[in-house]
């Protein structure tokens, strides 16, 4: 009778309301820039942002990963243990596509932005941007990745 009880209190508990639904940094999570539909993972916290996508073989053809900041800043990325070639598109926090660099695998290279207003991030496969008509002035649907970061916070 107890482990009923005790068990019934565990179930009414896990199901509150209050409680929110999160997902993981390996969640995809639909998005849509310059009109273009993609998938993308979220890097939020600081050790998301240091993984990236090392160590991924392949990504899928609309698929990617978008960096989220809490402020704007001048941003470099370098590609040490990423084993594909990408695109980095680097946003302001209108989600405004304000330049879009070449990334090489493995590279050491700092890749840096030339705006101290960098927001976002995005990673694409090498030459996606271009391949979907995607260029500087482009914005990111800021909508959907609202409520993709709301569900990634705990």
């Amino acid at each position: 009778m107890v482990v009923v009880m005790c068990a019934s209190l565990f179930q009414a508990c896990s199901d509150s309301p209050s409680k929110k639904n999160t997902e993981g940094f390996d969640t995809y999570f639909y998005m849509e820039i310059g009109g273009k539909p993609f998938r993308a993972r979220l890097a939020m916290s600081d050790s998301e942002k240091a993984r990236g996508l090392m160590g991924v073989k392949s990504l899928g053809e609309n698929d990617g990963m978008i960096f989220v900041y809490d402020a704007p800043q001048k941003m470099s990325f370098w590609m040490k243990n990423t084993l594909i070639g990408l695109d980095l598109a680097y946003l302001d926090s209108d989600g405004k596509i304000l330049e879009i660099k070449r990334l090489y695998p493995r590279s050491l290279d700092p890749v840096e932005s030339a705006s101290d207003k960098i927001y976002y991030c995005i990673e694409m496969n090498s030459g996606w941007f271009a391949k979907n008509g995607i260029k500087a002035g482009d914005r990111l649907n800021l909508d959907a990745l609202g409520k993709a970061v709301e569900k990634r916070r705990p």
